[in-house]
């Protein structure tokens, strides 16, 4: 045989395109087969066209496609290619889309639902409420899996999840040594971490324990922040506490000596004192909580009359009731309920309530700007959290069954 004959032409290589050189024919194919295989993937969840149509329109958002790649990290080395750790812009997109969307109609009719995604406005709204997420992503979606460890809801994309990611993250990289609370900081800011990317692969349970910790240390940072002359005794008793974990079940000479010269001398838990002792060094702590005195609701006790508001005071009634149902969970007396938006809810707002509010206090002690990328995300969770506590309200096992049983 030939040489000539051993040639690869066009023809060959190109088989079933009638024209070879059609490149627009060929891109169109390549599209309609990705578009079949998003809307396998996320038919469950969402009417396949109206996705398709708000993943155009987050398109038509940038004006230059070099925009929106500039998010994404487009590599074509030869690692990407190997292990095909490349990204996929458009699957990520429909996950932002789905995941918003369902968000936003939680609880609400399948009638008005279907008016949503007719609703030129509402689409719009979407759209924007993708792009959004999509700037901030080198701080959220960059670091979540393709796909989870137990299918459902991937709650990571709903936006108050979402956000409380980036700041995080975010967070994470301003804290510095010197900072007086850097301790408190880096403590709350990695247990925040811990317990999204628990919610990622939908290991819901296994958040509570960590949100209690979350809002002890929380707790703790508000008064010691009003407090700081006590900061010192609060370090000592970490210390006492350490010393007590590490070095077996005795307490040395300077804890029993802080015991005896305890304030309340009717408190008899020298764990709790342990815990909590370091409040001794507060003038009024003892007056204002409420009898409770070594404890997490003493804690609370004392800040709502130090912060006495309306809305300070719902916020902390609701952080004690959160904290109470954590109880459960971190004594693993119960596994997740059949209803996975309930945890959603309640992980959900006990990080609002502690995270956003630390991000606010250590944006300010590090003196750097709230923004994310130019992103008020601080705003936006607080729009996203209003929808959030009202959805709360209205959960009840009927709209909680209805949520489960989507219909296009």
């Amino acid at each position: 045989m030939s040489k000539k004959n051993n040639l690869i032409t066009p023809d060959n290589t190109l088989s079933g395109i009638s024209n070879p050189f059609d490149v627009k024919k060929m891109l169109d194919s390549i599209t309609r087969e990705k578009h079949k295989f998003l809307k396998r993937i996320f038919s469950s969840r969402i009417k396949a066209n109206f996705m398709i149509e708000i993943l155009y329109k987050v398109f038509g958002k940038f004006q230059n496609p070099a925009d929106l790649f500039s998010l994404f990290d487009i590599n074509f080395d030869g690692v990407s290619m190997v292990t095909g750790n490349s990204e996929a812009i458009e699957y990520e997109i429909c996950r932002n889309i789905v995941s918003i969307h369902r968000s936003n109609c939680v609880f609400v009719s399948n009638t008005l639902r279907v008016t949503r995604e007719n609703d030129s406005i509402y689409k719009e709204k979407l759209a924007n409420q993708v792009v959004n997420q999509l700037r901030i992503r080198r701080y959220s979606a960059i670091f979540y899996r393709r796909t989870q460890l137990i299918p459902g809801d991937e709650f990571q994309f709903f936006p108050v999840p979402y956000y409380l990611f980036s700041m995080t993250t975010y967070a994470i990289s301003l804290i510095r040594l010197d900072m007086k609370f850097n301790s408190f900081y880096a403590t709350i800011f990695n247990k925040s971490l811990s317990a999204l990317v628990l919610m990622e692969g939908n290991f819901l349970d296994s958040c509570y324990p960590l949100c209690r910790g979350i809002v002890e240390l929380y707790l703790k940072l508000l008064v010691l922040k009003s407090n700081d002359n006590a900061l010192k005794e609060h370090n000592d008793f970490v210390d006492l506490e350490v010393r007590y974990n590490c070095c077996g079940q005795e307490f040395d000479k300077q804890f029993i000596e802080k015991w005896y010269n305890r304030l309340n001398k009717h408190f008899k838990s020298k764990i709790d004192y342990l815990h909590f002792g370091w409040v001794d060094n507060i003038s009024n702590y003892h007056l204002l909580c409420n009898g409770q005195d070594y404890s997490v609701y003493g804690l609370l006790s004392y800040l709502k009359n130090i912060f006495a508001s309306e809305e300070n005071d719902q916020t902390f009634d609701a952080l004690s009731q959160l904290y109470k149902m954590c109880h459960a969970y971190t004594h693993g007396n119960v596994g997740n309920s059949k209803y996975p938006l309930l945890h959603y809810f309640e992980i959900s707002l006990m990080l609002y309530f502690t995270v956003a509010h630390s991000y606010r206090m250590l944006c300010e002690d590090a003196g750097v700007d709230e923004k994310i990328n130019d992103i008020d995300v601080l705003s936006l969770l607080d729009e996203c959290a209003i929808e959030l506590v009202e959805q709360y309200s209205k959960r009840t096992t009927d709209n909680f069954e209805d949520y489960y049983s989507y219909k296009k």
